[in-house]
């Protein structure tokens, strides 16, 4: 076998020659295929308070030199300490998201939605600002504080934010499993999922 994972994007290429090859693509960036035939993938989106969404496949086909446009998604970066910065209605920021598609076509494309952000808490003696429902994404978010609903996970990526409990967060959705409720302090991420293209199993996407 020989194989390409493109930073958390991977594809296992056949071949004749009985090894696997992994490359590692940090940013954005092409990879042009060796080979005509049918590769596996692995894409994971950015996280954010939900994990990013995680999709495989393991026949998509392509030409030798076929040329593809990668899309490495970055994490959504959260407030320092415990200030409170209300974007998307009290929400934290959402990972972006990855994919990849054929150079010159983008609609021949697979994409991993980036995971929902947070819901947001609560600040000094106010209880009740910044408390915010966890946003929807790959995976969704935990609810902020006051019960506050987790974001939804988006079918076949992820799963659904945890609900927020007095002045806890519910835990971020995962690939494996939805974030647990906060009860009585905050809820744990929710699993992520095992993929063994690199050769041995490894969790991806779990939640925060």
């Amino acid at each position: 076998m020989t194989g390409i994972l493109l930073s958390l994007l991977g594809a296992k290429l056949p071949s004749s020659a009985g090894f696997t090859v992994v490359q590692t693509f940090t940013a954005t960036s092409t990879w042009t295929s060796p080979i005509t035939g049918t590769v596996e993938y692995l894409v994971v989106a950015g996280g954010g308070g939900g994990a990013g969404g995680y999709r495989s496949g393991a026949s998509y086909g392509v030409s030798s030199s076929q040329t593809f446009v990668v899309i490495v998604g970055a994490g959504g970066v959260g407030p320092a300490g415990n200030a409170y910065i209300p974007v998307n209605g009290g929400q934290g920021y959402a990972g972006s998201n990855s994919g990849f598609y054929v150079s010159g076509t983008p609609t021949s494309n697979v994409w991993s939605t980036g995971g929902g952000g947070g819901g947001g808490n609560y600040v000094g003696t106010n209880p009740g600002a910044g408390a915010g429902v966890g946003g929807d994404g790959g995976s969704g978010g935990g609810g902020g504080h006051n019960s506050k609903a987790g974001g939804s996970g988006t079918p076949g990526q992820g799963n659904n934010g945890g609900t927020g409990g007095s002045g806890h967060g519910g835990g971020g959705g995962g690939a494996g499993a939805a974030g647990a409720n906060a009860n009585p302090g905050g809820g744990a991420g929710g699993n992520g999922t095992a993929s063994p293209i690199t050769g041995t199993p490894v969790y991806y996407a779990g939640g925060g």
